[in-house]
C-alpha cells in the first residue's frame, strides 16, 4: 500500500496490479483502481490494455469498478467518457439505473458522435435497450425536425428496427422536412430493410422534387439490392435525362445491382460513355459495365476498327481516282502533240 502513495511510478503500477489480484476489499482497492483508470487515459499501450483487463477482472469482486466507471461518464474529457461507455458492457456486474440514465443522457446530448453511438451500444448490450427503443419512438412521434433526424441517425448506427418502430419510421418518408426524408432513406439503406412497405416508399421517392432525395433513394435501393420493374423502367431514363449530374451518376452506379443483364440499361450506359458531358457520369457508367463483366471499350474498339477500314478503303479509292485522272491527262497531252505535228 505504501508504494501506491510514495513509490516511483513503476513501483506504484506494479503494486496496483498486485493489489487488484490479491485483494477484494473496496477500501484497499480504491487507490489501485484509481491508478488503473489513469492508465486507461493515456495513449494506447500495453499498460492501457493491462489496466482494462484488470478493471474487468476486479469488477467481479466489487461494485467499486462500476461506480468509478459511472463517474467517468461525467468527465469533462471526451476520451474518458468514451472509455467508460466502451468499458461498461465488459464489466461483470450489471449497471444500475443511475448509470443507465447517464448513458441515455449521453446518447441524446453529448457533443461527440462517437460517444453518442457508444452510449447507445452500451445500453443495448447491458440489457437497457428498451430505454433506447422507447426514447427513439417518442422522438419520432413527437419530436421536432432535428430530434427526428437524430433519432433516425441513431437507429442507423445502432442497427435498430422493431415492429413498434416501423410504423413511425415509415411516416418519416412523407415528412414535410427534406432533412427528415433524407435521413429516413439513409437509415433504410444502412439497415438494408427489405420490408415491402419500405421499398414502396423508397421507389416513390426516386421522383421526389429534391435532387438529393432522388439520389439518396437510388443509393439506398442499390444497397438493399431488390430488383423491381419500376426500377427497370426508371433507371435508364434517370441515367440519361435527370437534370442533376449526381442523380444521373447514382443511377449508373446502382444499375449493376438493380439492372444487371437488362439490355436497355446496358445500351444507355454505353451511350453515356460518349454522350454525357460529365466526367463523373461517364466514370460511373464505365464502372457499372465492368461490374456487369462487360467491356466498356468493346464498341469503341469495333468502331475504331471500322473507321480504320473505311479510311483505308477511302485512301485506296482516292489513289485509284487520282491514277485514272492522271492517265486521262496523259492521254490528252499525247493527242494534242500528234495534232500539232500534223
Amino acid at each position: 500500500m505504501a508504494q501506491l502513495g510514495v513509490g516511483n511510478l513503476q513501483d506504484q503500477w506494479i503494486a496496483a496490479q498486485t493489489l487488484t489480484i490479491i485483494s477484494s476489499n473496496a477500501k484497499h482497492l480504491m487507490p489501485a483502481v484509481n491508478l488503473l483508470f489513469q492508465k486507461l487515459s493515456v495513449a494506447k499501450s500495453a499498460d492501457q490494455q493491462r489496466a482494462r483487463d484488470l478493471l474487468i477482472t476486479t469488477s467481479d469482486k466489487t461494485h467499486l469498478v462500476n461506480v468509478m466507471t459511472g463517474e467517468q461518464l461525467n468527465s469533462q474529457s471526451g476520451q474518458d467518457r468514451l472509455m467508460a461507455c466502451e468499458l461498461l458492457p465488459c464489466l461483470h456486474r450489471p449497471i444500475n439505473k443511475d448509470i443507465a440514465n447517464k448513458l441515455v443522457c449521453l446518447l441524446w446530448h453529448d457533443s461527440l458522435p462517437a460517444i453518442r453511438r457508444a452510449a447507445g451500444q452500451s445500453l443495448g448490450t447491458t440489457g437497457h435497450g428498451m430505454l433506447v427503443h422507447d426514447e427513439l419512438r417518442s422522438h419520432l412521434l413527437h419530436g421536432n425536425e432535428q430530434e427526428k433526424v437524430d433519432s433516425l441517425q441513431k437507429m442507423g448506427s445502432l442497427g435498430l428496427m422493431t415492429c413498434r418502430l416501423l410504423p413511425v419510421f415509415l411516416e418519416c418518408f412523407d415528412n414535410e422536412h427534406t432533412s427528415v426524408r433524407q435521413e429516413a432513406i439513409v437509415t433504410a439503406g444502412l439497415l438494408k430493410l427489405t420490408n415491402e412497405e419500405v421499398l414502396i416508399k423508397l421507389r416513390s421517392l426516386i421522383t421526389d422534387s429534391s435532387d438529393e432525395v432522388k439520389r439518396l433513394s437510388l443509393q439506398a435501393l442499390g444497397m438493399i439490392g431488390v430488383r423491381h420493374q419500376k426500377l427497370l423502367d426508371h433507371l435508364p431514363w434517370a441515367a440519361r435525362f435527370e437534370r442533376h449530374f449526381e442523380v444521373r451518376a447514382q443511377a449508373c452506379h446502382v444499375s449493376s445491382s438493380l439492372c444487371a443483364g437488362y439490355q436497355p440499361m446496358i445500351q444507355v450506359l454505353k451511350d453515356l460513355l460518349i454522350a454525357d458531358d460529365c466526367e463523373e457520369v461517364r466514370r460511373e457508367a464505365r464502372e457499372a459495365l465492368i461490374r456487369m463483366d462487360l467491356d466498356p471499350e468493346a464498341d469503341w474498339k469495333a468502331l475504331a476498327q471500322l473507321r480504320g477500314e473505311l479510311a483505308e478503303l477511302s485512301t485506296k479509292e482516292s489513289v485509284i481516282q487520282e491514277a485514272l485522272a492522271m492517265d486521262r491527262r496523259l492521254r490528252g497531252n499525247s493527242t494534242r502533240i500528234r495534232i500539232s505535228k500534223k
